[in-house]
């Protein structure tokens, strides 16, 4: 394995120890269930705005749709009032627009209705996810003391090895350093060892001329997925 590759390998086992005991340490099951019930709750009360939003759309509707009628309503009452047999079917016209135009309210009506019933149940909903946000929050509390005190305890030890990482840095070529840290915060592990002319990472197989270079300089790039492959 050539230098430059053991130097960064040395300060990749450095970097994701880091990692490993921070994560440790703060990924509680005290927090992730507080942070799940917050989470609930937030989309709780979004879904209930689009109901409350949807319902409002409705009865401008209905109400638009109730003008309409009352409008239809009195020109019939004005064609009946005159009674002329030549508007017979003009009025035949007017009562089945008032009809339809019934049809739709009645539509309207039973729209808001389900609406209605959405945003009770909704709001049951955020009820139950408040009441459960709120235990988990009061559970999380009541456990902070102990998370601080876990915290506490494991930063010497975090401290050493970001010590010794920061220490192992200065010895890095600049160029594979930066391709490192590009990858890490693409949430990916950097490098991995080529096993039977595969990345160790991603598990893809890499063409010959790749594997060939490989050999020859000491790594090379997966083309899948972009990490430092070396040769062990």
């Amino acid at each position: 394995m050539i230098e430059p590759i053991k130097n960064l390998l040395a300060y990749q086992n450095a970097d994701l120890a880091v990692d490993a005991v921070e994560k440790q340490v703060r990924s509680s099951k005290e927090r992730k269930t507080a942070n799940a019930m917050k989470q609930r709750y937030e989309l709780a009360v979004e879904e209930r705005k689009k109901l409350i939003a949807q319902r409002d759309q409705a009865e401008k509707k209905m109400e638009q749709i109730a003008g309409e009628v009352a409008k239809l309503n009195q020109l019939a009452q004005v064609d009946r009032a005159q009674n002329a047999p030549e508007d017979a079917d003009a009025l035949k016209t007017l009562i089945d627009e008032i009809n339809k135009m019934m049809a739709a309210l009645k539509k309207a009506e039973e729209k808001i209705h389900a609406l209605d019933q959405l945003v009770t149940e909704n709001e049951q909903k955020i009820n139950e996810y408040g009441v459960a946000a709120t235990r988990a929050r009061d559970e999380f509390n009541a456990n902070k003391a102990e998370y601080e005190k876990q915290l506490e305890a494991a930063r010497p030890e975090i401290e050493k090895i970001r010590a010794e990482r920061d220490k192992l840095e200065k010895k890095q070529d600049p160029a594979l350093l930066k391709k490192y840290q590009t990858l890490k915060k693409n949430k990916i592990v950097p490098m991995a060892p080529m096993t039977d002319n595969r990345c160790g990472g991603c598990h893809m197989g890499m063409p010959a001329f790749t594997v060939s270079n490989a050999q020859k300089n000491g790594y090379c790039e997966c083309e899948n997925c972009g990490r430092i492959v070396y040769i062990e």
